[in-house]
């Protein structure tokens, strides 16, 4: 979608738009992994020896789980993914949830895509307001 009017405020609408995409797909990430791991948490307190067993597993299949589907996918690394499917549905949590769990998203993404969100923001501000001045 693309806003009409001067070049400058249509460009610094997109840019915001592009900026509050980013922010919302970085929380949305760490919403979901932090939802993830605070489930294994709960459910760990009445499986604790699945939980211990699902939390040992999760560096074995974050480290291979760029590899599955490609002939670098180890035997291992399947053995590893193939129990941690099992241990998940046996605690009762919703295999979908496997990817947050191992994907942990960047950290220190919120704050990044935060403030560029806010750039954009004060460029759109600044660029509608020049277009304002130049029309009065």
């Amino acid at each position: 979608m693309r806003l009409e009017g001067p070049d400058e405020v249509s460009t610094a609408a997109q840019s915001l738009q592009d900026s509050a995409q980013a922010f919302l797909e970085t929380a949305r990430e760490r919403a979901v992994w932090g939802y993830a791991r605070a489930l294994l948490q709960q459910q760990s307190s009445s499986h604790p020896e699945e939980g211990a067993r699902i939390r040992a597993l999760i560096p074995t299949v974050s480290a291979a789980w760029d590899a599955i589907g490609t002939a670098e996918f180890t035997d291992e690394a399947n053995e590893a993914l193939t129990s941690m499917r099992r241990l998940l549905r046996e605690v009762g949590i919703d295999v979908g949830l496997l990817m947050p769990l191992v994907r942990r998203p960047d950290l220190h993404g919120i704050p990044r895509s935060h403030h560029a969100l806010n750039e954009a923001i004060e460029a759109f501000l600044a660029a509608a307001r020049g277009a304002l001045h130049n029309e009065a």
